[in-house]
């Protein structure tokens, strides 16, 4: 994750930043007087040709050797210079970032911060994260199935998988900040936190049933991704969520009916 985060913000920089000049010949008025329309730094092709308004400075890599002088103010400039053809000039001007561009800048450097803060967690608390937790002696097990994708199975519910998804949704509404998107009697969809980190990274929720299980598939957004920092976090949540009396009855009745 470092490392494409860095060669996508070099790249950009390099090649889409800011800091670009780009260049368009300057429009001739007569024999010895040009217009410009925008401030920026001409490049004069003629070592000759002098401009008296204008200072002269060191040249960019985008004059490629030529004179440069440095436009404050768009008007109208004359060379001081008889000659008979006239020589090439072109105003070089700073360059602003496209929305794409943008977009590209601000998620490389997202990629890096993101990247070097889980390189961090990994080399200081590497021992703390596993692969895989098992949750409520063994009913419930949460399994990282990617860097941004985590699976927990509740296993063996049986017919009452439409009021578990119902009573976990609601828990995770109320207790834990989730976001109800879609609830219907079989499945479930909810998200949490948002793009800009308020209410934590963005995650989104699928709860459905499969067979005698509850399938719960967590998805956290690439660029905030923890990997198994993520996981522990999924698995925390509803070791959590068994405080909840009557959720707690429904799993541990071995045919998913509360015990009587």
């Amino acid at each position: 994750m470092v490392a494409v985060g860095m060669v996508m913000l070099v790249l950009s920089v390099l090649y889409k930043g800011g800091a670009a000049l780009s260049c368009r010949d300057v429009t001739w008025v007569n024999n010895s007087c040009f217009q410009v329309s925008m401030p920026g730094i001409l490049c004069v092709s003629d070592s000759n040709a002098s401009i008296p308004s204008l200072k002269e400075v060191k040249p960019p890599t985008t004059c490629r050797g030529e004179v440069a002088y440095v436009i404050k103010e768009p008007g109208e400039y004359c060379v001081q210079r008889s000659f008979r053809t006239l020589p090439s000039i072109r105003l070089c001007a700073i360059k602003e970032m496209s929305g794409i561009e943008l977009a590209v800048w601000v998620s490389s450097s997202l990629m890096v911060i993101s990247g070097l803060i889980l390189l961090y967690r990994y080399i200081i608390k590497g021992d703390e994260v596993r692969e895989e937790y098992v949750v409520s002696s063994g009913r419930i097990t949460c399994r990282a199935r990617s860097l941004t994708r985590h699976e927990c199975r509740i296993a063996g519910v049986g017919d009452r998988s439409p009021e578990i998804i119902r009573m976990i949704s609601e828990y995770l509404r109320s207790a834990l900040d989730y976001r109800v998107r879609d609830l219907k009697e079989g499945y479930a969809i909810l998200e949490r936190g948002s793009a800009l980190g308020f209410g934590g990274k963005p995650v989104t929720l699928l709860i459905h049933a499969k067979g005698d299980d509850v399938i719960l598939e967590y998805s956290v957004a690439p660029l905030q991704a923890s990997g198994l920092y993520d996981l522990k976090e999924f698995a925390e949540e509803l070791n959590s969520l068994l405080e909840n009396g009557a959720l707690r009855d429904l799993l541990d009745s071995p045919s998913g009916k509360p015990s009587k």
